[in-house]
This record gives C-alpha cells, structure tokens and sequence, in this order.
C-alpha cells in the first residue's frame, strides 16, 4: 500500500472492531492516529453524525454491536491534494440492533442474517494531514432488504 489514503482505509476498515474486547484498543488507537480531534465523521445513510475522537469510537461500537463479524474489503482508493475518496464491500452478519436511523427513530432489530454493502467514503484532511471530515454513504434499503427486516 503505501500511500497515505490506503494505510487510511486499512484502519478504517477495522472501525467495527475498535469495540472489540480484546483488540479494540489497539484499533481504536491506530484509527484515532489517523483524525483529528475535531473530525466530523457522517454516516449519512442513518442521518447521524459523530462529532471529535469520542463520537468515532461511538460511531466504532454502534457498528460492532450491529455486526460483531464486519469486514471491508477495498475496492479503490483515491487521492486529490487533501481530498481523499474510497469505495468498499463490507461483508458481515447482523448480529445486533443497528442504532436508531433518523428517518424512522427506531432501532433496526438484529435478525442474524449476512449481508453484503457497497460503500462510498469521501472526505477531507486538515492542514496537518489529520482527517477533519469523513462521510459514508451506503444502500441503507439494501442493507434492510438482505437482513430481512423489509421485502
């Protein structure tokens, strides 16, 4: 890899594991090196955002809970000045409620079932090359239709 946007990714993609028991420190951290303070990190899909370190390891436990198995494979990365973008397949089994998405305010149950997720990450670094603002965008529709919780 090398390059700074996929040794970013590379942490990221351990962003559900940083609630782990036994590993989650270590990710957090390597996860937290790469951001500033001040992120502002967006998941846009469930209208929420995380605001500084401690709404990303938020963020990190919510996604834990929702998929405790949750992987990400890179699909791309790019790269322009302080603009980073990256487009992923995220793998996992839905082991816990996903966290109140704003649209209906409610808890998407935990049904057990695998799903499989593209994704989309934009976002900007700071003047000290720290990550001040992080967005993803995922199929929230698809996401409800393969764990059963819509037709």
């Amino acid at each position: 890899m090398g390059r700074w946007v996929d040794e970013y990714f590379a942490a990221y993609a351990r962003h559900a594991q940083t609630a782990h028991p036994e590993t989650g420190p270590a990710d957090l951290a390597r996860l937290l090196s790469f951001m500033s303070p001040d992120i502002r990190y967006e998941d846009i899909a469930a209208e929420m955002v995380f605001m500084g370190h401690d709404g990303v390891q938020a963020m990190g436990a919510m996604a834990f809970k929702m998929s405790a198995d949750m992987t990400m494979v890179c699909i791309s990365t790019q790269m322009d000045g302080d603009q980073f973008a990256f487009e992923a397949e995220v793998h996992g089994t839905n082991t816990g409620a996903l966290g109140a998405m704003a649209a209906t305010g409610k808890e998407l149950p935990p049904t057990g079932k695998r799903f499989v997720l593209r994704t989309v990450t934009v976002g900007r670094r700071g003047p000290d090359g720290k990550v001040i603002s992080h967005k993803d965008y995922w199929d929230a529709g698809g996401y409800q239709r393969q764990v059963g919780l819509v037709a």
